[in-house]
Parts: structure tokens; C-alpha cells; sequence
């Protein structure tokens, strides 16, 4: 079912979801796909979508921070925000201004905290969160 047969106003959009506050180009491996697989040793082997090292791979996106994209929607109050990235949540959260936004209901996907971005957390993403008036 698609968000216009049931008449959501929803935005989807296919683009880098920006870790700062200003647009700006990654690359990404595109070899990759961020795949996340378990393994026997660790649980957990991750390969990151984002380019670590120089490869035919790896292509140019621009990236564009939460804020940007509202703005360009004409600021509109967030009713739910899924955010799933695979482990970069921590930074797009820090990116917002949220003096600016309204964003009702979120889900944040914690899984990954702390496996690329090293000083994120489950813990950490709770109380940058808390710190803002969102109850769990």
C-alpha cells in the first residue's frame, strides 16, 4: 500500500541524510550496501556503505541535513521520524537545530550505536533525546 492510497502526507525522499548542519558530498561504496552479517566470533560483521578507502566503487552524494530538507517542505510539524542508518543516528540528531523543528513521535534504531561512530550509544542517543523533552 503506498502513502498516497491512504492518503498520508508523507515525504520519501532518496538522498544522504547529512551528519552536519550544512549540505555537503561523502562518498559511498556502493559495493558495500552497508551490509551487516552475523558471524560465529563477533555477532555482528559490518561493512559500511560509507567509502573508507579510495575504490572504483565509491560515487559522490550530496548529503543534506534533516533541517535542510524540512525547510525545503516549508517546515512542516514531523508527526513520526524513523531514523535507521546503521549506526550514524547519534550525528544526525546533533545536526538539528530542534529550537526549530516540531517533531512528534520518533524511532530511532540503536542496534548499530557505536560501531562506526565511536562516541555514540544506546545510552547516549536516550539522553541527547531526553535532553530535548522526548519520553521513551
Amino acid at each position: 500500500t503506498s502513502c498516497i492510497e491512504v492518503n498520508r502526507d508523507a515525504t520519501l525522499i532518496n538522498t544522504c541524510l547529512g551528519t552536519k548542519s550544512r549540505p555537503y558530498f561523502a562518498d559511498f561504496n556502493t559495493a558495500s550496501g552497508g551490509t551487516v552479517m552475523v558471524t560465529n566470533s563477533t555477532g555482528f560483521s559490518i561493512t559500511p556503505a560509507l567509502a573508507v578507502e579510495e575504490s572504483v566503487n565509491n560515487i559522490k552524494l550530496q548529503c543534506f541535513p534533516l533541517y535542510s530538507i524540512l525547510l525545503a517542505k516549508g517546515n512542516p510539524t514531523v508527526n513520526l521520524f524513523v531514523l535507521d542508518i546503521e549506526g550514524f543516528e547519534l550525528d544526525v540528531l546533533r545536526a538539528i537545530p530542534w529550537e526549530k523543528v516540531d517533531i512528534e513521535v520518533m524511532s530511532i534504531e540503536t542496534d548499530l550505536a557505536g560501531f562506526f561512530q565511536k562516541d555514540s550509544s544506546r545510552e547516549k542517543i536516550i539522553d541527547f533525546l531526553d535532553k530535548r523533552g522526548y519520553d521513551r
